[in-house]
């Protein structure tokens, strides 16, 4: 009886060190990662990754606001640090050539309502990522909301939380 309470202990501090330290759940509640993520998806994060490499163009990854700490957000790496990101006539532009991103929500530019003073769909940049930090964005980018690099500047790495590697 003691030996089995022994395994179940050790076997009950392993998931808790796994579930603090390697992989975590998340809960994606909007629609800012549609198609890729489908609102009420919860992702899978593996989270030490990015203490031995920075995130890489195209990766999901989940970060806390580094506004106020409490929320956690997930959004697609767009740009890297010493890129140049720019988007004219609505597409992402990475050290002058066109990104493709085929993952991208299919909304029109003209039925986003953005205020008429702010052309975040069509035209903006060029802006070069400093280093340490990401450009992030969702892929429905009307649906952006919550932390945008658009509207609230690059994202340091620090911030970072894991990489997403499957949604459910």
């Amino acid at each position: 009886m003691k030996r089995k309470l022994g395994f179940i202990f050790i076997l009950l501090l392993l998931f808790v060190a796994v579930r603090i330290w390697i992989f975590q759940m998340y809960y994606i509640p909007g629609d800012v990662m549609s198609p890729t993520i489908e609102p009420g998806d919860r992702v899978l994060v593996f989270k030490p990754i990015y203490k031995f490499r920075n995130p890489h163009r195209g990766e999901i990854v989940i970060f806390k606001d580094p506004r106020q700490g409490k929320r956690s957000y997930g959004r697609r790496c767009v740009a890297i640090g010493g890129d140049t990101i720019e988007m004219r006539e609505g597409l992402v532009h990475i050290n002058g050539s066109v990104l493709h991103e085929p993952y991208l929500f299919p909304a029109p530019p003209d039925t986003i309502d953005w205020p008429p003073e702010v052309d975040v769909w069509n035209n903006w940049g060029p802006y070069t990522v400093s280093p340490r930090s990401i450009f992030v964005m969702g892929d429905n980018r009307g649906a952006a909301t919550d932390f945008d690099s658009r509207f609230d500047g690059m994202l340091d790495v620090r911030h970072v939380i894991g990489k997403v590697i499957h949604s459910f």
